[in-house]
């Protein structure tokens, strides 16, 4: 909700005010609302009348707009177009804020959907996704020259992490740090900060509008059901340059929220195993390379696991991003933790660990 955006950046309890009155001289004749869910470190409003989003940031959480604008370059429609507005606020209003637009991507919240009565494929979206990240890679990087907040501190999270995190995790860093300088030399690609069922927006597509695309039928012979489509991914405020495959911790939140939805096609029957295979399978009809290059492949995944101890092994903190989770502090990210590398589905990570124990031996 609204109020604890402002609360957790100690504004006083004007702010509110002055941020959507701001927001109305600069749209005066548009219909102005707020969403039912608030950003973690933003405050937004919608322009129904001109389908823009409207955001007021801190400072501290302030957007990179030539990010922004390579975002909306690498991935098309799937990212908005994003305009900076000036800066509001400041003085007895607290601390001044950023003021951003950002065009409007249709759809819906992937964490908000919920299944009708006959379940919803999800294999389409999960191909998407795939195209997603080979967009990236297509795309091209920098070279590890631009490095961010995260890249430009790799080995020293890594081996914070080795020493702070409960034991039971600690062995899925050592394959990473063992093989770090070969992961660095991996293409160094835009990624998302926050790639999660939060930000990603979804359509539904019905079985008439799959038949008209010549999908109107399962392998079974049955009629298709109706299935998730990607329409973007939001929030792009922490994206920054990383090696290639980092940005698959996002893979792995996503997973498990579609595994938990019901699905009506057999082939895509099966948990989080049988959507990662489904995944793998496009991303590598898309970077042939990941299956000539064994090398090349194994170290994507390596740095796929080192996303994931990032993002959930470190804590936000309101950015700070310097503190590793501890059990009965951050237990939401601990749980994320035993279930990407423990739960139903996680034996591409254990074969990492196992490997980088066999080689160890040698």
């Amino acid at each position: 909700m609204p109020r604890n955006f402002f609360t957790r950046n100690s504004l006083p309890e004007t702010t509110e005010h002055l941020l959507f009155s701001t927001a109305l001289a600069r749209f005066p004749t548009s219909v102005l609302i707020e969403p039912a869910v608030q950003g973690y470190c933003s405050y937004t409003l919608l322009n129904t009348t001109q389908q823009l989003v409207l955001q007021f940031r801190p400072e501290k959480h302030a957007i990179d707009l030539e990010v922004a604008a390579l975002a909306r370059g690498v991935h098309g429609a799937w990212a908005p177009e994003t305009e900076f507005l000036g800066f509001t606020g400041g003085g007895k209003e607290g601390g001044r804020m950023g003021f951003y637009c950002h065009g409007l991507i249709p759809g819906r919240i992937l964490a908000g959907f919920r299944t009708g009565e006959g379940g919803v494929e999800v294999g389409g979206l999960v191909r998407e996704l795939a195209e997603f990240y080979a967009q990236a890679y297509r795309y091209g990087g920098c070279g590890g020259e631009r490095r961010g907040k995260v890249g430009g501190s790799l080995e020293g999270r890594l081996v914070m992490l080795s020493e702070g995190l409960p034991a039971r995790f600690r062995p899925f860093v050592s394959p990473v740090l063992g093989e770090l300088s070969g992961i660095v030399e991996l293409p160094w690609v835009l990624t998302h900060g926050d790639f999660s069922a939060d930000n990603v927006m979804v359509r539904l597509e019905s079985a008439e509008k799959r038949k008209e695309r010549g999908k109107g039928r399962s392998r079974g012979g049955e009629k298709s059901k109706r299935e998730l489509r990607l329409k973007g991914v939001i929030d792009w405020a922490e994206a920054e340059f990383l090696p290639f495959g980092t940005g698959l911790y996002g893979l792995e939140s996503i997973l498990g929220h579609l595994d938990r939805l019901n699905t009506s096609n057999e082939e895509e029957v099966g948990g989080r195993s049988r959507l990662r295979e489904i995944f793998w399978s496009e991303l590598a009809s898309l970077i042939p390379q990941l299956k000539t290059d064994d090398e090349f492949y194994e170290r994507v995944k390596l740095a796929g696991l080192m996303g994931v101890l990032f993002w959930h092994g470190i804590a936000f903190d309101n950015g700070a991003l310097d503190r590793v989770v501890e059990e009965g502090r951050d237990d939401e990210e601990i749980g994320l933790l035993d279930e990407i590398l423990f739960g139903e589905g996680s034996e591409d990570f254990a074969e990492l660990k196992s490997k980088r124990v066999e080689n160890s031996k040698k």
